[in-house]
C-alpha cells in the first residue's frame, strides 16, 4: 500500500509540476515545442536574407578588397548621379567614376543585450578607422580605382532630427554628408522605402539588438571622400607620419624620465 502511494506521488508529480516553469508537463511541452519552431522559423528566415544579400552583391559588382576580419566595408564601382564639388575642392561630374562604399555586415560587432557601451564604440570606431586604412592602402595599389575620383556611401543613416550629430561624426572621419534640398521623384521615394525595408531585414538577420527603438522609414543620406583626401588622411604616407609621431613621443617620454643610476645617485646623495 505505502508502495503505491509512493508510485502515485510521482506520477502526479510528473503531471503537475515543471522545474523550470511551475507549468502542467501539457502546458510546457507544447510552449517548448512553440518556441523551437519560432526559433527555427528565424534561422530559416536570416538564411533566406543572407542568400538574398548574396544575390544582390553579385548583381551590383559588391566585393570585398581585403581578407581581414576586422574590415568593416566592402565597394562597388560605379556612376555619379549628379555634379557636385566636394569641399577639398575635387569636382564629380556626373557620370563620372566612383567607388560606393557597403558594409560588411557579417563583421559588425554584435550589440549585448543593453544597447550600445563604451566599450562597443571603441571597437567600432577602430574597425572603421582601420578598414577606412585597409581601403586607402587598396586605393593606392590597385589599378582598377585609377579612374575613381571619389568614394560614396548612401545608406539610411538617422532621423531627420539628428542630422547635425552625423556631420560631426562624418568629419572626422574626412567625409562629408552631401544633401539634395530638392523633393525626390516618385520612383526614388519608392526605392528608398524599398532600401529602408532592405536596411532593416539585414540589420534584423546580422545584428538584431540595435533594431531597438530604430524606427523603419529613415532619412538616405550620401557620405562622400575624394580619392585624394582619402589616401592623404589614411595611406602609406599618413601612416608614416603617424607611426613616426608616436615613436617620437615615446622617446622623449623616455627621455624625460630619470635614469635608474640617476636616481640612485639622488638618494645617496
Amino acid at each position: 500500500m505505502q508502495g503505491r502511494s509512493a508510485v502515485d506521488g510521482a506520477v502526479r508529480s510528473r503531471q503537475f509540476s515543471s522545474a523550470s516553469a511551475g507549468l502542467p508537463i501539457s502546458v510546457a511541452r507544447p510552449r517548448a515545442r512553440a518556441r523551437q519552431r519560432v526559433a527555427s522559423g528565424r534561422l530559416f528566415s536570416r538564411r533566406l536574407i543572407c542568400s538574398i544579400d548574396r544575390l544582390l552583391r553579385r548583381a551590383q559588382g559588391v566585393y570585398e578588397f581585403t581578407t581581414s576580419q576586422q574590415c568593416l566595408l566592402r565597394i562597388a564601382i560605379g556612376r555619379a548621379d549628379a555634379s557636385l564639388r566636394l569641399r577639398d575642392g575635387t569636382s564629380v561630374e556626373c557620370g563620372e567614376t566612383i567607388a560606393v562604399l557597403h558594409l560588411w555586415n557579417e563583421h559588425l560587432p554584435p550589440l549585448s543585450h543593453g544597447g550600445p557601451t563604451f566599450a562597443w564604440v571603441n571597437r567600432m570606431r577602430r574597425q572603421f578607422l582601420d578598414s577606412l586604412c585597409e581601403l586607402a592602402a587598396y586605393a593606392e595599389a590597385c589599378p582598377s580605382l585609377r579612374s575613381v575620383i571619389a568614394f560614396q556611401a548612401r545608406g539610411a543613416f538617422v532621423s531627420r532630427g539628428r542630422s547635425a550629430k552625423m556631420d560631426r561624426i562624418a568629419a572626422r572621419f574626412g567625409f562629408e554628408r552631401i544633401v539634395d534640398d530638392g523633393r525626390p521623384r516618385l520612383s526614388v521615394r519608392v526605392q528608398d522605402f524599398l532600401d529602408n525595408f532592405w536596411l532593416w531585414s539585414l540589420v534584423w538577420a546580422f545584428n538584431p539588438r540595435s533594431l531597438r527603438g530604430r524606427a523603419l522609414i529613415r532619412q538616405r543620406d550620401e557620405l562622400w571622400i575624394s580619392k585624394a583626401a582619402l589616401i592623404e588622411r589614411f595611406g602609406s604616407v599618413a601612416r608614416h607620419r603617424a607611426t613616426s609621431a608616436l615613436a617620437a613621443t615615446t622617446n622623449l617620454q623616455r627621455s624625460a624620465m630619470p635614469h635608474q643610476g640617476d636616481a640612485t645617485a639622488s638618494a645617496d646623495g
